[in-house]
């Protein structure tokens, strides 16, 4: 069963998505804040926590407690164990362009959607080709 990442404050939304993941087979390893899942990685890299599976995709809110949404995907994407992820930044706050490229070069983040989130089946197909880009550009 794949493991993807879920950081996101909001209960409903990460209920929501959680469940979303169980209907597709995955497993969801959430986090509600952006210290706990900082605290997450170091740990997988420092060999404190063992990883089932490493995630092929996060989902991360830009707008978290503790550390910003932003913070924790540039630090997901330079990890040796875990950067291989296709990330997927949400937020609720529409971005003027210039931000929109700003934030992209600091998460390093491979899209960005405005909730509300997508249908399911469009939602799905998204991160499912999100994931296939990853592997593809790995030579997998």
């Amino acid at each position: 069963m794949p493991t993807w990442l879920i950081v996101e404050d909001e209960p409903d939304i990460q209920t929501m998505i959680q469940a979303m993941f169980q209907t597709w087979g995955v497993n969801g390893l959430a986090f509600s804040d952006g210290l706990d899942a900082l605290k997450w990685i170091e740990a997988c890299e420092a060999s404190r926590v063992a990883i089932p599976q490493r995630p092929d995709l996060a989902l991360i809110d830009i707008r978290l407690p503790g550390v910003s949404g932003l913070e924790v995907s540039a630090r997901l994407r330079n990890s040796k164990q875990l950067g291989h992820s296709a990330i997927l930044l949400m937020t609720a706050y529409r971005l003027a362009e210039s931000q929109l490229e700003t934030v992209m070069r600091a998460s390093q983040a491979d899209r960005l959607i405005y909730k509300p989130l997508p249908m399911i089946e469009p939602f799905h197909r998204l991160l499912n080709e999100m994931i296939e880009a990853r592997h593809l550009n790995r030579g997998d």
